[in-house]
C-alpha cells in the first residue's frame, strides 16, 4: 500500500512468499545490580527498557471489503516499556523463616494504534498507558518434618486510554467521535492475596504437599459522558467488579530409586481482568463490548505423571495425563450494546457487537509424553509430544446444551531432537511439528436455530482467529482451519574454555512456508543466526 499525491494506491506483491508489512525494530536495555549489605542480606535491582519502531499489523491489513483492502495503515505505534524491581533477600535464619524475599516494582507499559481505513484522510490514534505496581513477599522455613512457605502479595494497575482522529494531510486532530479501546474515564485493579503450603515427608519413598490460597480482587471501571456511545448513568458513575476466592492444592508424590510417581489434585481460580471485563475492541468486523456483570471463572484439575531416570540419569522417561473441569468459563459470543442494539457503526462500517460472557461449563484434558535415549557413547535421541482438548458446554437459543470445542486449545505438536556432544562441541538436529485442526474443531461465538430446525453454528469472531487461516477454492471458499507443518532445525556451540561460548544456528532449513495455530503470520523462513558470550 502506497499514498501518492494524497491517493491511496494498491502495490501488488508478486512474491508471494514474502509478507511484506511485517518489518520492525525493537531495542532492549537491561541493567541488573547486586549489593551485599552484610552477610547472608542481598540487596538487587532489576532495570529493564524497551521501545520499537512503529509495528506493522500484517494479519489486519489483509482484512478486506469488497475488492479493496479494508486498511491503509493498521500500525501498532512505537511501544514501550519500563521496569524498576527492587529485591531484598535476607537468608538469615530466624524462629519465622529462614529464607525471606521481599519484591517490590513498577512496571510502565504504553500501547498505542494508529488505524486507516482505504482512501480515508482521518488516521485514528488510540492511546494506552497501563502502570501496575507490586509488592511481595514470601518465606520459607524448614522444620523437622516439614517444609513450610507462605507469603503475600498486593497489586494495584492503573489503566489510561485516549483517542482522536487525526488527517493525514493537514495534521487536525478530533476527539469527540472515536470510542477509546478501554474505558475512557480510567480503569483500575487492586488486588491481593495470601497462601500458604507445606511438604512433608511421609516415610523414605512418600512426600505430601498441599497448600491453600486466599485471593481477592476490584475492577472497577469509568465511561465518559463524550463518548460516541450514549453509555448508561450507572457506567458514568463507575461500574465495579469484586470477586474472590479459597482454593487448595493436594499432592503425594513417591519416589524410589529411578521411578518418580506423582498425583496432584488443585483448585484454581481466574477473575476478569480488565480485557475480559470493560473492553471496547474493534476487529475482524466485530466491536467487544463490556460485560459488568462477568463472574470469576473456577477449576478442578486432576494430574498423574510418572517420570524414569536411569542411574547415570542417560535414558529418560516420563509422562503426565491431566483433567481440567471449568465452571463459569469465560468465552466470548454475539453480544447487545447498553441500548440493546446487535450492531455499532463505525464511521461508516457495520460491527456487529461481541462480548464475554460465562458458559455453562467446559472441560480440558490431555497429555504429555518424553523420552530420552542414549545412542552409543555421544549420541542421544530425544522427543516430546503433547496433546490437548477442550469442550465446553453452550446454550441454544431453544435452552437446550450443546457439546461444543473450547477456544484457544492448539493441535497436537511436538519435537524430536538428535544430539551429540564431545568434549567442547554440542551439535543437535531437530525436527519441530505441528498437527493440523479442522475448522469443526474451533470455537463457536454464536449458536441460531431450534431443534427443529437445526442449529447454525457460526465459528466467526472467536479467539481461535478462524478467520486468519487459509481459504479453500474447493469447499466454495471457506476457512480451511491451520494446516499441519513442520520444520528442521540444526544448531552448534562450541565453548573453548570458561569464558567463552560460540553458538551457531539454522532453523527451518528447508524454508518451509507454514503458519502457527491462532496466528495471522507466517513463520519465518529460513532464519540463520550467531552469538559470543564472554563471562569475566
Amino acid at each position: 500500500m502506497d499514498r501518492v499525491n494524497g491517493q491511496d494506491r494498491i502495490v501488488f506483491n508478486d512474491r508471494q512468499n514474502v509478507q511484506i508489512g511485517t518489518a520492525y525494530e525493537q531495542y532492549n536495555l537491561l541493567q541488573k545490580l547486586r549489593f551485599r549489605l552484610r552477610d547472608r542480606l542481598e540487596l538487587s535491582a532489576n532495570l529493564q527498557f524497551s521501545t520499537t519502531s512503529d509495528v506493522p499489523r500484517y494479519d489486519a491489513l489483509n482484512e478486506r471489503r469488497g475488492n479493496n483492502p479494508r486498511w491503509a495503515r493498521w500500525d501498532y505505534a512505537p511501544q514501550t516499556r519500563a521496569l524498576a524491581a527492587l529485591r531484598l533477600d535476607d537468608r538469615r535464619p530466624t524462629r519465622l523463616y529462614d529464607l525471606a524475599s521481599f519484591l517490590l516494582s513498577h512496571h510502565f507499559m504504553e500501547e498505542d494504534r494508529i488505524q486507516r481505513r482505504f482512501r480515508d484522510e482521518e488516521e485514528t490514534h488510540s492511546l494506552v498507558d497501563v502502570g501496575a505496581t507490586n509488592l511481595q513477599a514470601d518465606f520459607t522455613k524448614t522444620l523437622r518434618f516439614l517444609t513450610l512457605r507462605y507469603g503475600f502479595d498486593f497489586r494495584y494497575d492503573a489503566v489510561s486510554s485516549t483517542a482522536f482522529l487525526r488527517n493525514v494531510e493537514d495534521g487536525r486532530e478530533r476527539s469527540s467521535v472515536v470510542n477509546t479501546r478501554y474505558p475512557s474515564a480510567g480503569g483500575s485493579l487492586l488486588s491481593g492475596g495470601a497462601y500458604a503450603e507445606g511438604t512433608r515427608r511421609l516415610g523414605p519413598v512418600w512426600r505430601l504437599r498441599g497448600g491453600l490460597r486466599w485471593s481477592r480482587q476490584r475492577l472497577n471501571a469509568r465511561f465518559g459522558r463524550n463518548d460516541p456511545i450514549a453509555w448508561p448513568q450507572a457506567y458514568l458513575d463507575g461500574v465495579g467488579n469484586t470477586a474472590g476466592a479459597v482454593t487448595a492444592a493436594l499432592g503425594l508424590i513417591r519416589e524410589t530409586g529411578p521411578h518418580r510417581w506423582r498425583t496432584l489434585l488443585a483448585q484454581g481460580f481466574r477473575a476478569p481482568n480488565i480485557d475480559d471485563f470493560a473492553k471496547f475492541r474493534e476487529r475482524n468486523g466485530f466491536v467487544q463490548v463490556p460485560n459488568p456483570e462477568l463472574q470469576p471463572e473456577r477449576s478442578n484439575t486432576l494430574e498423574t505423571g510418572y517420570r524414569y531416570r536411569s542411574a547415570d540419569r542417560k535414558l529418560r522417561l516420563g509422562g503426565t495425563v491431566y483433567h481440567t473441569w471449568l465452571r463459569k468459563a469465560i468465552i466470548r459470543q454475539d453480544g447487545r450494546l447498553p441500548d440493546g442494539s446487535r450492531t455499532f457503526t463505525s464511521r461508516g462500517d457495520t460491527l456487529f457487537a461481541q462480548t464475554n460472557v460465562n458458559a455453562e461449563s467446559a472441560r480440558i484434558y490431555g497429555f504429555d509424553l518424553e523420552a530420552a535415549v542414549p545412542i552409543g557413547t555421544n549420541l542421544e535421541l530425544s522427543s516430546a509430544f503433547h496433546y490437548l482438548r477442550g469442550r465446553r458446554r453452550q446454550l441454544t437459543p431453544d435452552g437446550k446444551v450443546l457439546e461444543l470445542p473450547q477456544d484457544h486449545i492448539p493441535p497436537p505438536y511436538g519435537s524430536t531432537r538428535l544430539n551429540w556432544t564431545r568434549n567442547r562441541w554440542q551439535l543437535q538436529l531437530s525436527v519441530r511439528y505441528q498437527l493440523a485442526k479442522r475448522p469443526e474443531d474451533y470455537a463457536v461465538g454464536e449458536i441460531t436455530g431450534t431443534a427443529a430446525t437445526g442449529y447454525v453454528l457460526d465459528r466467526s469472531g472467536t479467539a481461535d482467529n478462524l478467520e486468519l487461516t487459509p481459504l479453500a477454492s474447493d469447499a466454495g471458499f471457506n476457512h480451511t482451519g491451520v494446516y499441519a507443518w513442520w520444520t528442521a532445525n540444526v544448531y552448534a556451540e562450541y565453548a573453548p574454555g570458561e569464558q567463552w561460548t560460540f553458538r551457531l544456528k539454522g532453523e527451518n532449513i528447508f524454508d518451509r512456508h507454514y503458519r502457527t495455530f491462532g496466528s495471522g503470520v507466517s513463520a519465518a523462513g529460513i532464519d540463520a543466526g550467531g552469538s559470543i558470550t564472554v563471562r569475566f
